[in-house]
């Protein structure tokens, strides 16, 4: 890699930690079409996925008392099998079709969280059912394998569910503190995670770590709204220069 695309790399790996501990959600919708524009669509995917996994790792101490094991439990088994399915639809696409929905995926992320800011917060929607679980898992699972996007669409449920910022942040994390290893395997064995991507990962754990830390002093100083907006600007625009490009 060049320069530019290590010193990406890197930042990446910060903003990772940064945006997993602080607001639990955004990586995939913010990083993966920035990413995509100056790595192949299946690096970008493989090496977020392992950012994510040493993330989530390094917040256990954090958040392991603070996760709604109702919604998790009911949740995962849909996001389990929906990753699955994803990763089969991923291992049957090219790199052009893959840039096109990893962009077309973020994009409607971006504008339907845009919708969600300008409006408020969405409507309260009643106690999870295990039909309603499964859905959610299922589509997130799909969004997960795809554009590691996966956590958007859970936070955006669970915000309808009157919880606390820290429970949210919580609760996505035990999703996906499980799930990983599932979607580490998943991605090897179609050829997307190799070693050379390992030890690329690995060079950022320092600065996974350091944005941890951040992270964790932002979440009750930054504001939601503000923040939301900053992530759905550089989402949208990476999501259409990835279109645009493809």
């Amino acid at each position: 890699m060049s320069a530019f695309e290590w010193g990406l790399t890197l930042c990446a790996a910060l903003a990772v930690g940064f945006l997993k501990r602080g607001f639990g959600s955004g990586v995939g919708m913010a990083l993966t079409p920035l990413l995509a524009l100056v790595h192949s669509p299946q690096f970008a995917l493989g090496l977020l996925a392992l950012y994510m996994t040493w993330a989530d790792l390094g917040m256990t101490r954090d958040l392991w008392k603070g996760w709604n094991r109702y919604y998790a439990l009911i949740i995962f088994p849909g996001i389990t099998a929906g990753m699955l399915l994803g990763t089969w639809i991923l291992a049957n696409l090219s790199e052009t079709q893959l840039r096109q929905i990893i962009g077309g995926i973020c994009f409607v992320f971006a504008l339907y969280q845009t919708v969600i800011e300008i409006r408020g917060r969405p409507p309260a929607v009643p106690r999870l059912p295990l039909w309603l679980g499964v859905s959610v898992g299922g589509v997130s699972g799909v969004s997960s394998a795809l554009a590691n996007s996966g956590g958007t669409i859970v936070l955006l449920f669970l915000l309808g569910q009157n919880f606390s910022k820290g429970a949210i942040v919580a609760t996505i994390w035990a999703l996906f503190v499980f799930l990983n290893p599932l979607k580490l395997a998943a991605y090897w064995s179609i050829g997307i995670i190799q070693g050379p991507l390992v030890l690329t990962s690995l060079l950022g754990i320092p600065f996974i770590w350091a944005g941890i830390r951040l992270g964790a002093m932002a979440h009750e100083r930054t504001s939601p709204r503000l923040f939301n907006f900053t992530i759905i600007a550089i989402a949208a625009a990476g999501s259409v220069r990835l279109l645009l490009a493809s």
